[in-house]
């Protein structure tokens, strides 16, 4: 069963390429490939449950001693997602997956797929550290991706509302200016109405005592 459970492998490997495979293991069964990583690089392990029974396993990295450096039971994660694991030395690590099964007469297998990634964790310097091996901010990236748009949407809602208010101001220096150039005008005209009416008065006055004057009747 192993044998060709290790021809299956190397088929998928071969047929899918080193970046990406799946493969089926059966329960109580152990699959494990090796990378050697540089010091202070991050391991990462993308895992992709392909079916129910791919719930029940766990990813383990060693060292070249088959020291278990960190385990990680898949049940508890979603279904597709990634281990990481910040080398401490520089050197080779094992990659192991296990899907321990509670009853050994049942025959099970188990379909995961896997991907590998290193990613240099140094500065052009060699100094400081590129990426955050915060497991729990890895973990709600999603969260901060939802928390990101909520964000957006508000800047713009406010984005918005600032326009509005502008647009609001403008209309309403608009309206006050034009109402004050309406004043202005019915100001000037009452001004040459009284004019007018103060000039026709004078002339009035003025030819009307001629008139009276003219026939000796003043």
């Amino acid at each position: 069963m192993k044998g060709a459970s290790g021809l299956a492998l190397a088929l998928a490997i071969c047929s899918v390429g080193v970046s990406g495979f799946y493969f089926q293991i059966d329960y109580n069964d152990e699959r494990c490939f090796y990378e050697s990583v540089p010091y202070m690089a991050m391991l990462s392990v993308n895992y992709d449950l392909l079916n129910p029974e791919a719930r029940s396993c766990v990813v383990r990295i060693t060292d070249d001693e088959r020291k278990v450096l960190q385990s990680t039971n898949l049940k508890e994660l979603p279904a597709k997602g990634r281990v990481t694991y910040v080398a401490q030395v520089e050197g080779t690590y094992h990659v192991c997956i296990e899907c321990p099964g509670q009853m050994w007469y049942v025959s099970h297998m188990a379909k995961i797929g896997l991907s590998t990634e290193i990613a240099d964790g140094s500065d052009k310097y060699g100094r400081h550290t590129q990426y955050d091996v915060d497991k729990e901010t890895t973990a709600k990236k999603d969260e901060i991706k939802v928390l990101s748009e909520d964000l957006s949407k508000f800047a713009a809602n406010i984005m918005n509302i600032k326009s509005h208010q502008r647009m609001e101001s403008a209309t309403v220096k608009e309206l006050h200016d034009t109402y004050k150039n309406m004043y202005s005008y019915i100001l000037y005209f009452y001004i040459l109405q009284f004019v007018i009416i103060g000039a026709t008065a004078g002339f009035s006055v003025y030819h009307i005592t001629k008139f009276f004057k003219a026939y000796r009747i003043v």
